[in-house]
């Protein structure tokens, strides 16, 4: 292996280190959260003042959404085009209602059927009013060509899950049950494919 090569590795620990190293508090000290109080005792909240997070009644409780649709699931929906004519496959659940809704998004290499990145997610979401999208990578699962990042000989270009992140943003967009507010989540491989993206366009 040339010297100059990055190995995977190497890529990974980087990443890591820097974003270790940029995670400092954005409070100064003196508005820091204090510790959290010792077993049996309660904290002193401040109506009006401290978060709602910190107050021990459940008022907030009421102020989460609730479920109030039923769940429109569409699978394997193989017709997200990528710009060089490559389809990728999708998973859409979705209110079943009429409307435009915001859409949680997932760009995932571990099969958009997955239980715990997807479908539970699905679940949650869209009871409580979002559209929820996974779509397998490039070459993974019902997607079509070869896989890129981490498993292409030239991976550190970074070209097609950049590229594909954004052709499927604006597909997304482009559908009558979006309401044009797009978000991305997720761990791991569904987190790179997002830093992947920042060099594009970025319409949503």
């Amino acid at each position: 292996m040339p010297k100059n090569r990055l190995r995977r590795r190497d890529f990974i620990r980087g990443m890591v280190g820097a974003a270790a190293r940029s995670a400092k508090s954005v409070y100064p000290a003196h508005e820091r959260v204090s510790p959290p109080p010792s077993p049996g005792s309660a904290p002193e909240i401040q109506p009006g003042v401290d978060p709602w997070f910190l107050r021990n009644d459940p008022f907030w409780v009421g102020k989460l959404s609730q479920p109030q649709y039923e769940i429109e699931f569409e699978f394997n929906a193989k017709q997200v085009p990528m710009r060089d004519g490559v389809m990728l496959a999708a998973n859409v659940w979705r209110p079943k209602a009429q409307g435009r809704f915001p859409v949680i998004y997932i760009h995932i290499a571990y099969d958009k059927s997955n239980q715990l990145f997807a479908v539970k997610r699905a679940q949650y979401f869209v009871p409580r009013g979002y559209a929820f999208v996974a779509i397998d990578c490039r070459g993974r699962y019902d997607s079509d060509r070869v896989p890129y990042f981490y498993w292409h000989t030239n991976w550190q270009e970074g070209r097609f899950e950049g590229q594909d992140v954004e052709d499927s943003l604006k597909w997304i967009g482009n559908q009558k049950w979006c309401s044009g507010k797009i978000g991305m989540t997720g761990p791991s491989y569904l987190g790179f494919v997002c830093i992947d993206r920042r060099e594009q366009n970025k319409q949503y």
